[in-house]
């Protein structure tokens, strides 16, 4: 999608929830959170709205563009706000706090998780995060804690299959999660990239192709244009030999 249309889009649902996604220099998660501040003349939030818009960019490309954040029109400000917020983020302290007691994980955790893990964590499973539960991977009735590397998102089929079905889960760093099958198989299911890297650009060696067909109007006398051969003229078909014939009785 062309970034243009990419932003028309975003300002137009601006009663959606925004969010943010600031990543680094491998597409991975750094930061999230949500906007504070919405390009001037966009709708306010509506609570019974329920769609997500997220905003996606690395660190290095938002912290180039904050520099002179006078000549990007109306995203000025929300760059702004996202380059304070990445800078208090990186200052230190813990974005989730009073979460790792509670067995549900509070609003903001949850939405770093969603954005984190982006689909269900088991192998090959594709179900939104948004939709999932948030699994306690050592479980919370055992002492797990309600922190985003004893969590992650789990389907409900998948979340059943891990406490009924027999699968054994862990998670040595956050995000990473290591699925073990009932014939003692293991899976690893690294966080996925939030943004793709692009592809370096291809250097053209060659000239461009010349145009086959001159521009001017002598075109049938050029050098280049070639009259088509005449089809042949089919030939007829050949006459049956019937000299062999069983005569009729």
């Amino acid at each position: 999608m062309h970034a243009e249309l990419a932003r028309e889009l975003a300002i137009a649902l601006g009663g959606a929830q925004w969010r943010f996604t600031i990543t680094d220099e491998h597409g991975q998660l750094e930061h999230c959170g949500l906007t504070q501040v919405r390009p001037t003349g966009a709708p306010t939030r509506i609570a019974s709205c329920r769609a997500i818009v997220e905003l996606q960019i690395p660190a290095a490309m938002l912290r180039a563009l904050s520099e002179d954040p006078t000549g990007l029109g109306v995203w000025g400000e929300v760059l702004t706000d996202l380059t304070r917020q990445l800078n208090d983020a990186t200052s230190g302290g813990d974005c989730f706090v009073g979460d790792s007691h509670r067995r549900i994980p509070g609003a903001a955790l949850r939405r770093y998780l969603q954005t984190r893990d982006r689909s269900c964590v088991m192998i090959g499973c594709r179900a939104p995060a948004r939709t999932t539960d948030q699994d306690h991977t050592r479980d919370h009735n055992h002492g797990g804690p309600t922190t985003e590397d004893n969590l992650g998102a789990a389907c409900r089929h998948d979340h059943r299959l891990k406490h009924e079905g027999g699968w054994r889960l862990h998670q040595p760093q956050a995000g990473h999660f290591h699925w073990t099958s009932r014939l003692g198989h293991t899976y690893h299911r690294p966080p996925p990239p939030i943004l793709e890297p692009l592809p370096d650009p291809v250097a053209c060696d060659q000239p461009l192709m010349p145009l086959l067909v001159p521009s001017d109007t002598n075109w049938e006398e050029s050098e280049i244009w070639e009259a088509p051969e005449p089809e042949p003229e089919p030939r007829p078909p050949p006459t049956p030999d019937r000299s062999d014939d069983t005569p009729p009785f």
